[in-house]
């Protein structure tokens, strides 16, 4: 019987299986080894083998069996314990998608290819500076601000408020939707690092850096 309180093992959702391959697939396998003392082949194939011995309940919901080995239970309570998540994509693939859009509709030179990919960090604060403060309807009543985040290189979190307390506060729950490789205090003008974040006003690209809209 696997140990712990965080979930009804016996009515889980019926993407649970998709969560916990995906989860193997992203997950960094040092991380892996070290939790469970298994690679990342080895923990799909006691997946594997678990899938095929789970029920369905009457709701759709999915049931493990009653009894699983001390391995199985390990993996279980390690992969459901965990969120990887990742960017959904940067500034290199952005500009290197780009760049070969562009060459195949014979809008970009071949000759003017590599100067194109060069331009990465310009195109990459642009790309930042428009995304800056988006609203993006994912679902009815639902929406994801994204903004750019206060960590050390730049890039933009999408967040989602998940619940609104009696004060008028919002607890949020955001993840990197796009990155880049340059510093935040090299890429921003120093008036605009001066301000607080979250930044809620809209920002620019102003002589190769961002600055405050206006």
């Amino acid at each position: 019987m696997i140990e712990g309180e965080r979930h009804d093992w016996f009515r889980l959702p019926d993407s649970f299986p998709l969560y916990l391959d995906a989860t193997i697939r992203r997950l960094d396998q040092k991380s892996l080894r070290k939790a469970v003392g298994m690679n990342a082949s080895q923990a799909r194939t006691a997946i594997r083998a678990l899938r095929q011995r789970l029920t369905t309940n009457q709701d759709g919901t999915l049931s493990l069996p009653r009894e699983i080995s001390s391995d199985e239970n390990d993996l279980l309570r390690y992969l459901s314990s965990v969120l990887v998540v990742r960017e959904a994509f940067n500034s290199n693939a952005l500009v290197s998608d780009l760049a070969n859009t562009l060459k195949s509709n014979a809008v970009l030179k071949k000759e003017e290819y590599s100067l194109f990919l060069s331009r990465e960090r310009i195109i990459g604060l642009f790309a930042a500076s428009v995304m800056h403060n988006c609203v993006v309807n994912v679902s009815a009543g639902t929406n994801l601000v994204l903004r750019i985040a206060s960590n050390d290189m730049i890039s933009v979190d999408a967040a989602v408020t998940v619940k609104e307390n009696q004060m008028g506060g919002r607890v949020q729950v955001a993840s990197s939707l796009f990155s880049t490789a340059i510093l935040l205090s090299e890429g921003c003008h120093a008036d605009l690092l001066a301000e607080k974040q979250p930044w809620e006003f809209c920002v620019e690209l102003s002589d190769g850096k961002l600055a405050r809209l206006g």
